[in-house]
């Protein structure tokens, strides 16, 4: 049998060090090519478990939309272990004084299925979109406004869930943030933003090839639009904006992030300065106009002083000299005669 070479690196790194660091131990190990002592504590550390993977990833999660997550996968899991869930979640105008059944109606997607799956990745994907955007208290406000539109909708046209709906309506609303962008889609094909729910609802269709799937994504558009309305296109059209959410809301859950603000109060201090710097320059134009009229006023009174200094300082012409001129006068006539 082959002996195995010494690791003279180690020895080397283990000799270089004081001797009051390095115990008998540690360097009969390195002689034998082993690792030190923190080596083998870090070896000897048990890999994180799934549940604190788990905890760890969903800690990552805004807490809104983490809430509606771990909500859908309540539903799921209470018809996963046998409870007829669709009965006990579903909207009943028979019994209405059962008040979870509106928030339920909108947080069942149904026994875990593939779907399920890419529904709940579309809520985390988009719903934490928007919770970034807007705050955590603007974004439970937006839920249970459209919990509200979407109940009432399920009542007068028979839909018993609206999972769907509400996750077409937090797509629909995230998609006009930036409408134009281009984004990936299925099949490697550009679709630009706004596109998105209606693209989605094509794919339903033709999973399911009928029409019938097409009615939940219509209605979370709608629904969708209504609150994007009242709240953003509204107000840009010079109307009062409306469905704003409640300041109790914003005390409890937070108010957009700072990260979101800074650039309208810049703006808004830009064009501030931008009014107050062009009042400034028109106020300091007529004091130009009227200090350099003054000038001008100056300069000529400057001048008729020194032209009446010069007269005043110039020798006044005595009597002789004035009959003598006359006399000049009086007889240049005369001799033009001869």
């Amino acid at each position: 049998m082959e002996a195995k070479p010494l690791q003279l690196h180690s020895l080397s790194a283990v000799s270089a060090l004081p001797r009051s660091v390095v115990s008998p131990n540690e360097k009969l190990v390195a002689l034998r090519g082993g690792d030190s002592k923190a080596g083998r504590q870090i070896r000897g550390k048990k890999p994180a478990g799934a549940y604190s993977k788990l905890k760890s990833w969903l800690a990552t999660v805004q807490p809104v939309s983490r809430a509606y997550i771990l909500l859908a996968v309540f539903c799921s899991v209470v018809h996963l272990v046998g409870l007829p869930a669709p009965v006990l979640f579903s909207l009943d105008l028979n019994r209405f004084y059962e008040v979870w059944r509106p928030f339920t109606a909108v947080a069942y997607l149904g026994p875990p299925s593939m779907s399920m799956a890419n529904n709940l990745f579309f809520l985390l994907r988009f719903g934490q979109t928007l919770e970034t955007e807007q705050g955590p208290g603007p974004f439970a406000w937006y839920l249970l406004v459209q919990t509200m539109i979407l109940t009432m909708l399920g009542w007068f046209l028979g839909f018993p869930f609206q999972a769907q709906a509400m996750i077409s309506s937090i797509i629909h609303v995230c998609s006009r943030m930036s409408p134009m962008e281009p984004i990936p889609f299925q099949f490697g094909l550009m679709i630009t933003s706004w596109q998105l729910p209606f693209c989605m609802l094509a794919i339903d269709c033709l999973s399911q090839q009928s029409v019938a799937p097409a009615w939940p994504h219509l209605l979370g558009i709608f629904s969708g639009h209504v609150f994007l309305f009242a709240t953003k296109i509204w107000p840009a059209l010079g109307g009062t904006p409306r469905l704003l959410p409640p300041a109790w809301i914003i005390r409890w859950l937070g108010d957009k992030p700072a990260s979101n603000r800074p650039a309208a109060v810049k703006t808004t201090a830009t064009s501030t300065d931008s009014s107050s710097s062009s009042s400034n320059s028109s106020s300091k134009r007529p004091q130009s106009s009227s200090s350099a009229g003054n000038g001008r006023s100056g300069s000529r009174r400057n001048g008729d002083d020194d032209t009446a200094a010069a007269t005043a300082a110039a020798p006044r012409p005595t009597t002789a000299a004035k009959k003598a001129t006359t006399k000049k006068k009086s007889t240049a006539p005369s001799d033009a005669a001869r």
